[in-house]
Order: structure tokens, then C-alpha cells, then sequence
């Protein structure tokens, strides 16, 4: 007799909304992954285009499709999904992205092993016009807990339900609302990222933060004005502050982050390391022109 399947321990959670361009690659990549024991559930939000035939063609018992015949928006369409979890842990994929074979693996063992951890993030590689470009290494320990307000300091991140569904996200910061959850996590949990690079993120002129970037920057300012209400910082100084924009020299920035060394970082040596990221972050934005 055929042994039964082990129950899933994590549902990949995957909203999307016209996304029919990358969504398959998007699927096949979470469908080939090492762990079998995960559920994906895909949360179509009103899709006008292809998006419905391609979820009606995958035939793996591990797909769920939730549809909703308009369109409500990402953040709805997260929550909708977020209640209809079940699983111990809950990972979170974009449609146009890719997870490497061993990522929900490495991320569920690591938090099986981290009892202490709320969620783990983890390194991922930038997917440009079908190419590989830059290596984006996340702040892991110590480092992490005092650079988390800089974007973004766990991604691709796989959670504990129970955690994501206490906080869940929030329509005011439509278009920041990863970096919102993000400030609220790791300032009421521990959290930490798997030293790994287990994610293709894909930047092209459709995606989110292309797309909406003015309303991105101006919602991740107010969340982090929320959490950090001593750092008086104006948008365009946060977004220095941050390293979202690398057009101020890293003296410059230097002088900036002064004003708020003791809030921001603590330590001389997170500040010191601070610097080196910013640094190579200035560098490579000069060698492309941009």
C-alpha cells in the first residue's frame, strides 16, 4: 500500500493580479521545491488577463486557487489569505518571482531549529531582463536586530502563522506594506535570515515598487516615522537614510545618520558596518550611471 502524503507544514502564499506574464515560472519554481510537505495557495484578486487559465492548469493536489471576480487589491488579497491558512508556518511569494530548490527546505528548518524565531528572511540574487545581476546579502544576528528599519530586512520571509495572523497587514501603507509588517516583526519578535541565497527577485517596469514608486517611499517613510517618532527625518533625508536613494555621497549620508547614531544603531560597530553598505551600495550606482 502506497504510504500517505505527510501533511503540509507551509503554505506558500502567492497573490496576484494580471500577472499572467511570469506567474507560471513563478508556480514551477515553488512546485519543484525540495520539501513536498508545503500547500500554494494562490490568491487571484479579480485577474483580466490570463491569470485564471493558468491557475486552472496546474493539476497538483498541492495548488489551491482562491479567485475573487474584482479586483480589491494586494493587501486584501494577503489578508484573504492569510485567514484561510492553516499550516504551522506560511512563506510568502510574489508572482513574478522565483524560489530556488531548496528554499522553503533551508527556511522551515531553520525556524524548526530557532523555536525563539518569528520569521526568517534570506539572501536573493536580482533577476534583470532574464539575467542574474547583483548578489543582495541580508543582515543575519546581532547586525540585523540593529539595521532592521532599513528596507528590507528579511526577504522572501516564511513565518509562523500565528504571528502573521495577529499582525497581518495594513491598507494604509498600500504599497509599503512588506516593509510596514517588516518594522512591526522585528520590532516585537525576533527574527533572522538564512545566509543563503534562495530567491530570484525580478525587477522590471511593471513591479510594484516601478510602478508606484512615489507612494512606496512616502508609505515606508510614514511607517518608520511611526516606529522611530525621535528621528525627525524629512521623505528625501529617509530615503538617503535608508540607502533607497544612493545619490548623496556616503560622507554626506555619514553626517546625516549622526543626528541619530544612539536610536538608529546603538553601537559604534553597526554604525561602522553601516557605512561599508552604503559605501558599496554608492559605488555600484555610480559604475551603472544611475
Amino acid at each position: 500500500m502506497a504510504s500517505r502524503p505527510s501533511p503540509p507544514i507551509v503554505t506558500v502564499l502567492l497573490p496576484v493580479y494580471n500577472g499572467e506574464r511570469y506567474l507560471r515560472e513563478a508556480v514551477e519554481s515553488i512546485l519543484t521545491q525540495t520539501l513536498e510537505s508545503f500547500a500554494l495557495l494562490i490568491v487571484d484578486d479579480g485577474s483580466t488577463d490570463g491569470t485564471a487559465a493558468i491557475c486552472r492548469s496546474f493539476t497538483d493536489a498541492r495548488v489551491r486557487v482562491h479567485r475573487y471576480e474584482e479586483n480589491a487589491g494586494v493587501i486584501f488579497a494577503l489578508n484573504a489569505g492569510i485567514d484561510l491558512i492553516t499550516t504551522k508556518y506560511v512563506a510568502r511569494m510574489d508572482a513574478d518571482d522565483i524560489a530556488l530548490p531548496s528554499r522553503l527546505a533551508r527556511q522551515v528548518a531553520f525556524l524548526e531549529s530557532r523555536p525563539d524565531l518569528a520569521a526568517c528572511g534570506c539572501w536573493l540574487v536580482e533577476l534583470v531582463d532574464g539575467r542574474l545581476r547583483d548578489v543582495m546579502r541580508r543582515p543575519t544576528g546581532a547586525y540585523l536586530r540593529q539595521t532592521s528599519w532599513r528596507p528590507v530586512p528579511i526577504y522572501a520571509p516564511c513565518l509562523r502563522t500565528d504571528v502573521l495572523r495577529a499582525l497581518r497587514y495594513r491598507p494604509e501603507y498600500i504599497h509599503a506594506e512588506d516593509y510596514d509588517l517588516d518594522m512591526r516583526l522585528c520590532r516585537s519578535h525576533r527574527v533572522d535570515n538564512v545566509p543563503a541565497v534562495l530567491y530570484q527577485y525580478r525587477l522590471h517596469q511593471a513591479s510594484d515598487s516601478h510602478a508606484h514608486h512615489s507612494a512606496q517611499q512616502t508609505n515606508s517613510w510614514r511607517t518608520f516615522r511611526e516606529h522611530f517618532p525621535s528621528v525627525d527625518v524629512a521623505l528625501e533625508d529617509f530615503r538617503t537614510l535608508t540607502g533607497v536613494s544612493c545619490a548623496a555621497s556616503p560622507l554626506v549620508r555619514r553626517r546625516l545618520k549622526r543626528r541619530w547614531h544612539k536610536e538608529l544603531f546603538g553601537t559604534f560597530a553597526a554604525s561602522a558596518r553601516d557605512d561599508l553598505w552604503y559605501t558599496a551600495r554608492w559605488l555600484r550606482a555610480r559604475v551603472r550611471g544611475r
